[in-house]
C-alpha cells in the first residue's frame, strides 16, 4: 500500500487534485471568496478527487498526516487547508464525504485488517443473523467478527482478483447463518 505522501504526490503529478496552498497562483487566487471562481466542472472534479483520495486513505491516515484529531470534520478541514483558497471548500466537502462511514455491506477487506475493526463491524451486523436460542449476543458478534477476519486475511480468494477490494459481509453472513441453521437442525 502506498503511503499518504506517495498517494498525494501521485495525485498531484497526475493532475487529479489541486495544488497545495503556496504552490503557485497569485494573491487573488487565495481570497476566501475564491470558491465562486471555479466553474462547475472543476468543482465537481475537485470534489470527486478529494472524496476518492480521502476514502482510499481513510480517517486515521488523513488525520495523522495532517495533524488533526481522528474526527471526520477535523481531518477533512486539515486536509483542505493545505490547498489554495478557491479549492478549500470543495475539497473539504469532498474529503468529508469520502470519510463518511460506509454502509456495512460496502465495507471492503482492505478496511478489515485488524480484529478490532472486524468486531466493530460485527456489532453492526449482529441483528442480521438468527443465532441459536441459547447463544449470547456477545458470542454471535465474536463468530461474525472471526469469520470476517479469517476471510479477509486470506492472501487469495477464489474468483476475486483483488482481495483488498472484496466486500465480505453478505457472503460471510450467509455462511454464518447456514452454520447456525445446521447446528439448530442437528440439535447441537
Amino acid at each position: 500500500m502506498m503511503s499518504v505522501r506517495a498517494t498525494l504526490i501521485l495525485a498531484l503529478a497526475l493532475g487529479l487534485v489541486a495544488l497545495p496552498a503556496g504552490c503557485g497562483g497569485d494573491a487573488s487566487d487565495r481570497s476566501s471568496s475564491g470558491a465562486s471562481k471555479l466553474d462547475a466542472r472543476t468543482r465537481q472534479h475537485t470534489f470527486d478527487e478529494a472524496k476518492n483520495v480521502c476514502a482510499e486513505l481513510g480517517l486515521a491516515a488523513v488525520a495523522k498526516e495532517y495533524g488533526a484529531p481522528p474526527e471526520r470534520e477535523a481531518a477533512a478541514r486539515a486536509y483542505a487547508n493545505k490547498f489554495l483558497a478557491p479549492y478549500r471548500d470543495t475539497i473539504y466537502r469532498g474529503c468529508r464525504a469520502g470519510l463518511a462511514p460506509l454502509p456495512p455491506d460496502q465495507v471492503r477487506c482492505a478496511r478489515l485488517k485488524t480484529r478490532s475493526a472486524t468486531r466493530e463491524l460485527a456489532r453492526q451486523l449482529v441483528d442480521r443473523v438468527v443465532a441459536p436460542e441459547a447463544q449470547s449476543e456477545r458470542e454471535t458478534i465474536r463468530i461474525i467478527a472471526e469469520s470476517l477476519y479469517a476471510t479477509c486475511r486470506q492472501p487469495r480468494l477464489p474468483g476475486v482478483g483483488d482481495a483488498g477490494r472484496y466486500k465480505p459481509v453478505k457472503p460471510v453472513l450467509a455462511q454464518v447463518q447456514r452454520d447456525f441453521d445446521e447446528h439448530e437442525i442437528a440439535g447441537d
